[in-house]
């Protein structure tokens, strides 16, 4: 736990001549760098502390293996690359079975977007749990909020206004 990092095996697990938390990839990512990943993207939905807290030990621990070796650790500078940021944090909210919240979370999706993280609740849903969707208010058939450390810009109405603030 001080270290950081993640071991292959539980605590539960029987007992191993040695633990493991090998972070070199191949052509599959390392289960350190995804762990990494999932945490800051977690922590940017939910605002947690710990998690973030999780995620940095884990990369200071590999600080010395992308420094030295990055072609050995390609999904954990994709997660520096995030931490280090910026990244939108967007809340999209609208009733599921509405076309223009299907169109949204379709070009939310499209194209590869890495530092942008997207949450979205039906307009009758509080959704306490979640920060980022907390308070927020449908204005229309579907009503978008982009922001950037919680701080949101003006909300954006519509489908087809949200294709156009893409494109921009």
């Amino acid at each position: 736990d001080a270290d950081g990092g993640f071991f292959y095996t539980g605590k539960d697990h029987e007992t191993l001549i040695a633990s493991n938390k090998d972070p070199h990839e191949n052509a599959t990512p390392s289960g350190n760098s995804m762990a990494v990943t999932g945490l800051l993207r977690l922590a940017k939905l939910t605002g947690a502390a710990d998690l973030l807290d999780k995620a940095t030990r884990t990369l200071q621990l590999f600080r010395a293996l992308m420094a030295r070796s990055p072609s050995a650790a390609g999904q954990m500078l994709s997660a520096l690359d995030f931490y280090l940021g910026p990244v939108q944090e967007i809340a999209v909210v609208g009733g599921a079975a509405n076309p223009e919240v299907i169109e949204v979370l379709r070009g939310l999706r499209q194209p590869f977007r890495p530092h942008q993280v997207v949450a979205w609740k039906a307009a009758s849903e509080s959704a306490p749990w979640l920060p980022l969707l907390k308070d927020r208010a449908a204005l229309g058939a579907v009503t978008t909020y982009v922001c950037e450390n919680f701080t949101c810009q003006v909300p954006i109405v519509g489908a087809p206004a949200l294709r156009d603030t893409i494109r921009a």
